[in-house]
């Protein structure tokens, strides 16, 4: 384990960062590794707050493991949230100034480079909200970014020893209906897609094709076994047919369920070991593989 040790030097000489073409703006070297330790995510769950919007910094170590870039974090600053309406938003006056200081400060501190990432929480999506079909997508798509959001990542950029260092962001955020999963994705700050609706996208077509892959396989093993999908098949359509109007909301929820939760989606992706922007968070520790981009 290699450490580094000046972030404009070691760091794009050993390839965390690079230079934006034409432009003097850092940003983090992909692929990636970004390792959250058991205490961070202890941070992460335990400052949660399913009411009101938090954000901070999260704090990176840059290390080298068998020739992969890995930052490790060990450490979650969180600031106090200055916006008037805290239920929809997160405010600070100067983020800015709030990421350099929180870096500077605990570099001299615990006598380390850290990498800073903000993040910030989007409040529990909460089941007697869902008057509407919009809220209900929400809750199975707890991880959506707003415009706001999308324009705050691009432009965050902080000053870094006569170049500009572009911040990637995090979002943090939970769901009513799948209360036990809290979900963190990385977006922005050059290394990751604004939003990750295309991404999920693309998780969902996996998971549908792994359930008609197994459904395949299950019916291959015997020949029969397509008799029992038949009347199951029929056992659904049935209802349809006779009662189709009482049936309408029990097929929208399947179909939400089936194509917008990101949390099978998700937790698919991490049983896998895929290259991702976002997981689980777990107690003893989160991983994310970001991609090439």
């Amino acid at each position: 384990m290699v450490p580094c040790k000046d972030l404009t030097r070691d760091l794009v000489s050993s390839g965390f960062l690079k230079t934006l073409a034409g432009e003097k703006v850092l940003v983090l070297q992909t692929p990636m590794i970004i390792k959250f330790s058991e205490e961070a995510c202890n941070q992460i769950l335990s400052r949660y707050d399913p009411v009101h919007e938090a954000g901070g910094v999260i704090l990176a170590t840059p290390t080298i493991e068998n020739r992969n870039r890995i930052l490790l974090v060990n450490k979650v600053v969180f600031l106090e949230n200055l916006s008037t309406t805290p239920e929809r938003s997160f405010f600070r006056p100067d983020t800015k100034s709030d990421i350099r200081k929180a870096c500077k400060d605990n570099s001299s501190k615990d006598k380390r480079l850290y990498i800073p990432m903000f993040f910030h929480s989007h409040p529990t999506i909460r089941l007697d909200y869902m008057r509407n079909i919009n809220n209900l997508m929400s809750a199975f798509t707890p991880l959506e970014t707003s415009e706001a959001d999308q324009k705050f990542s691009l432009g965050l950029q902080i000053p870094l020893n006569g170049n500009k260092f572009l911040v990637p962001n995090a979002l943090i955020a939970r769901s009513k209906i799948a209360e036990q999963y809290t979900i963190i994705g990385f977006y922005g700050g050059g290394i990751t897609p604004t939003d990750f609706k295309e991404y999920c996208a693309k998780l969902t077509g996996k998971t549908i094709e792994k359930i008609f892959g197994a459904l395949y396989s299950w019916i291959k093993e015997d020949p029969n076994r397509i008799y029992i999908a038949i009347l199951l098949g029929l056992l659904f359509a049935i209802p349809i047919i006779y009662f189709h109007r009482q049936a309408i909301p029990i097929i929208i929820v399947l179909i939400l369920i089936l194509l917008g939760s990101q949390i099978i989606s998700i937790a698919s992706q991490a049983t896998d070991g895929l290259s991702n922007y976002l997981a689980i968070v777990k107690k003893e520790g989160t991983i994310i593989r970001i991609p090439s981009i």
